[in-house]
């Protein structure tokens, strides 16, 4: 691509990719890949930069879960539905989790809406629900749905495990199968504007406030395709957010698109994008096979042994799997690339991860201590990072 004019295909407000450069002579892709990553994808993370001080990592994936397919499922007139890479931020308060969730419909357009997770919240604060109205026409009661979060396309779910069970249970609904259900009746198209419900979701959450918070249920947190962790910020940062802020009032969100443009090109890269069958049978597929049973298998055996038996009790799912697979396709598209490498595959797995393995009770805390490491959290990762080293 040594040669190409990309300028017929670049957005004069955002103008090109800086990342193309780098590559532009080993990018592999075509025309519309790059119509589509200049106009569409690389305003949105231009965007992101300019509003968010570092966090590279919450930008970076948040853009890919944005573009990526998640669940694959059929809807129940028979149809295909293809679902967004939700996003679980679980980071300490201050690191910009919420200004970043605003951003992305700002730029893509779509409806949105925030829930915030507390004691005591419904399901119906969630989906909506019926109200007595008085017809103005026939002057009788009539029950009238006002539709909740649950039915727009982009949904941050602030806090939200400190919402029970039931709250959890309608929005894996929603967020899981495209749906929502009111006093009985199922909804697959919102109710006013008619669009299909086909939401994409930003979870937040920290780890250091646990007090009422409940337990977040195994089959919601299967369609999160990622949980990302910010970092500690610098001198450097910490000024430059001053900065930022201070200008506030002069950041201006220009609009690249509509709902419909986006779920056009999630299509695209998911239909253009080539995974190899021996990357999804020996890569993706053993890997998926390993984390459900390290032990098995001889890994993280060491471990295993001074904590007195295995320690992983479960790890990634079908569903699991295919998110993760959906992740690498879309960062081999940010690379201008049609095809996955293992580097691809393998960049996007801690986060696929943090949230599907399952521990053995005690084990985080004992190796916490052992390790002397800040929190629970550092102490997973660093299992992780030892099975992926082990078993890659």
């Amino acid at each position: 691509m040594r040669s190409m004019d990309i300028s017929r295909f670049t957005d004069p407000r955002f103008g090109p990719d800086p990342y193309f450069e780098k590559l532009k002579d080993r990018a592999s892709c075509s025309d519309m890949h790059l119509k589509y990553m200049f106009q569409i994808v690389w305003p949105l993370m231009d965007t992101f930069r300019k509003v968010l001080v570092g966090q590279r990592d919450m930008t970076t994936y948040l853009s890919i879960g944005r573009f990526a397919v998640g669940d694959r499922d059929f809807r129940s007139d028979g149809s295909v539905r293809l679902g967004f890479g939700h996003i679980y931020f679980w980071e300490r308060p201050g690191t910009g989790k919420s200004l970043l969730a605003k951003t992305p419909s700002l730029v893509l357009g779509g409806t949105s809406s925030r829930f915030q997770g507390m004691a005591g919240t419904l399901p119906q604060d969630y989906t909506g629900n019926r109200i007595i109205q008085i017809d103005p026409q026939t002057e009788k009661k009539i029950f009238e749905l006002v539709p909740g979060p649950g039915f727009t396309q982009m949904q941050l779910l602030d806090e939200f495990f400190r919402s029970d069970e039931r709250t959890q249970g309608a929005a894996l609904e929603s967020l899981g199968e495209g749906t929502v259900t009111v006093a009985g009746t199922t909804y697959d198209k919102h109710p006013v504007t008619g669009e299909p419900i086909s939401p994409f979701a930003i979870i937040t959450g920290n780890p250091i406030e646990t007090k009422g918070v409940y337990p977040a249920i195994r089959a919601f947190l299967d369609r999160i395709m990622f949980t990302v962790r910010g970092h500690e910020f610098s001198a450097h940062e910490f000024a430059e957010i001053l900065r930022r802020t201070n200008q506030f009032h002069n950041v201006v969100f220009t609009k690249v698109c509509d709902m419909e443009t986006v779920r056009e090109v999630q299509e695209f890269f998911h239909r253009e994008i080539y995974v190899s069958e021996r990357i999804q049978e020996d890569v993706l597929g053993r890997f998926a096979e390993i984390t459900n049973n390290p032990y098995r298998f001889g890994y993280l055996k060491e471990l295993a042994d001074e904590f007195g038996g295995p320690i992983v009790l479960g790890g990634i799912s079908g569903r699991g799997v295919c998110h993760w697979e959906g992740a690498a396709k879309i960062l081999a598209a940010f690379r201008y690339r049609n095809y996955v490498t293992l580097d691809d595959v393998r960049k996007v797995l801690l986060p696929i991860l943090r949230h599907r393995l399952m521990f053995a009770p005690n084990v985080l805390r004992l190796f916490t201590d052992l390790w002397k490491k800040r929190d629970t959290v550092e102490t997973a990762d660093a299992i992780i990072h030892k099975l992926i080293k082990e078993a890659w």
